[in-house]
């Protein structure tokens, strides 16, 4: 009963919802970055392909919070029940952690739930524009816990990666901050580097190559591009038989 009552503040959102016919209900058109936001927000989001009846579904809660220098952004799952009337109430909350730019989505209109967030790639090293180094994937809730599904939705997954590797490259043609700077000797603070981690991270095939290769204002030294090869195939990135033509190396001097 609690549980219910603190929820129960959210219940015109739900029947306001109710009648609309979307895969994905949110509870504000704002995104959580949005300048109107200050110490906390947070936003609910449900996934169903119509409403018939006034019942609560599971449903999400996404809590956003800023430390000053980071965004951290909370996930919570609300589980439900069937009561004797047969309607579902919240029944048990799940926290599923905290992750960047987390995000409840459908990304291939099944009326199933997806998250979209943000993670820590080893481009981080070479800051200070860590978060152009931070790689997207696509988590499903399974046993309670959130589990990494990028590589099961390969048509999504590569939409994502296109649209995210478009607007890098145009930030990297408009940017010399990105484009220029780089040292055979920096271990950190290169942000061409870092830059460029990403975007092989996303297309970790001939086309991230390809490229580098158009766009690059300078050569790679051999520690360098091995470090790059290496943290490519530890992290998933580049299959092995990839990795093995040392495409990187093939560039250097």
């Amino acid at each position: 009963m609690r549980l219910i009552y603190k929820l129960s503040i959210f219940g015109f959102i739900f029947f306001y919802n109710c009648l609309l016919n979307a895969a994905v209900f949110t509870s504000s058109p704002q995104e959580y970055w949005s300048e109107a936001y200050h110490d906390i927000a947070f936003n609910i989001y449900w996934c169903d392909d119509i409403w018939h009846t006034p019942d609560y579904p599971d449903f999400f809660i996404i809590k956003y919070s800023d430390t000053g220098s980071s965004f951290n952004f909370g996930i919570t799952l609300v589980k439900s029940s069937v009561d004797e009337r047969g309607w579902k109430d919240p029944d048990k909350l799940i926290n599923l952690g905290y992750h960047y730019q987390a995000k409840v989505t459908d990304l291939n209109n099944d009326g199933v739930c997806e998250i979209t967030a943000v993670i820590h790639s080893y481009g981080r090293k070479w800051g200070p524009n860590a978060g152009e180094s931070n790689i997207r994937r696509i988590f499903s809730v399974k046993n309670e816990k959130l589990v990494d599904i990028t590589n099961d939705m390969p048509k999504e997954r590569d939409l994502l990666y296109k649209e995210e590797t478009e607007r890098l490259i145009e930030l990297y043609k408009t940017n010399k901050h990105y484009s220029s700077g780089y040292h055979p000797d920096q271990t950190s603070m290169s942000p061409a580097l870092n830059f460029w981690y990403h975007i092989f991270a996303i297309n970790p095939n001939a086309y991230g190559i390809s490229l580098f290769n158009k766009y690059r204002t300078f050569t790679l030294s051999k520690k360098h591009a091995k470090e790059v090869e290496d943290a490519l195939l530890k992290d998933g990135y580049w299959s092995e038989e990839f990795y093995k033509s040392h495409p990187l190396l093939s560039l250097t001097d």
